[in-house]
């Protein structure tokens, strides 16, 4: 059974960390920024807020953007993955686990995320992609 959630508008890969150099020597350090974390207190917010089960195992991640949206679109999937898994709603976002991706813009003013669980590989076809999600 599909897990359905609705965030604000996802922050961009390209605003998600400010680097700065400190010490005699100018080293570089990368942190996030604050915005990125306002961004990700809020999303967690809203997540916690809706009802949902951890997804343990493979799934795939359906992102409806918010009608009007100017972001490139594979900007929004980092900081998207990434509340995810804070939020526990998934483990991780590497190839073992998110298996299936989709990214468009939608009708509504806010994003929706769907994420799909996996019995296991036989839920895709032979090219890759998941049959029904």
């Amino acid at each position: 059974m599909s897990i359905v959630l609705r965030i604000a508008k996802p922050f961009s890969a390209n605003a998600m960390y400010r680097s700065f150099s400190y010490g005699k020597t100018g080293r570089l350090s990368t942190i996030k920024s604050k915005d990125y974390r306002d961004w990700q207190a809020r999303a967690l917010g809203l997540i916690s807020s809706q009802r949902w089960r951890p997804v343990e195992g493979p799934f795939g991640l359906r992102i409806e953007l918010p009608k009007g949206t100017r972001q490139d679109l594979d900007n929004t999937v980092k900081a998207t993955a990434d509340v995810l898994r804070a939020a526990g709603v998934i483990v991780d976002d590497s190839p073992k686990y998110m298996r299936r991706l989709e990214v468009f813009i939608g009708g509504n003013d806010f994003t929706t995320l769907t994420i799909t669980p996996l019995e296991d590989d036989n839920d895709l076809d032979r090219s890759g992609t998941e049959r029904a999600l």
